[in-house]
């Protein structure tokens, strides 16, 4: 993973440190809420953007290191869409749980 600024999609706003996780692909945390976020490049080396405003899916909570990101990378590429979205997707939060307990909704 590399690591990335992360300009907001309106200006005005504060860019965020994220990682890219392959060309297009970027994973951050805000809040304590770790996201993947679809991004492209700009003119400045080193420098994204989101393609789109609210173009984010949270994975987890928490986790800012890079090693806990790195962490949540390597789950969610050896996961399948069938048990990420029936044992990892907090239907009372609206968010998905990689790291935690799989409680899902089956």
């Amino acid at each position: 993973m590399k690591e990335i600024i992360l300009n907001p999609y309106f200006p005005g706003g504060r860019p965020s440190k994220a990682y890219l996780v392959e060309e297009g692909v970027a994973i951050g945390s805000s809040q304590g809420l770790v996201y993947l976020s679809q991004v492209q490049k700009t003119e400045t080396a080193g420098v994204y953007v989101p393609i789109e405003s609210h173009n984010f899916i949270i994975v987890s909570p928490g986790g800012k290191s890079i090693s806990a990101l790195g962490k949540i990378v390597a789950k969610l590429k050896a996961m399948d869409a069938y048990t990420l979205i029936t044992r990892h997707y907090d239907v009372q939060e609206t968010v998905f749980n990689v790291c935690g307990n799989p409680r899902g909704f089956l």
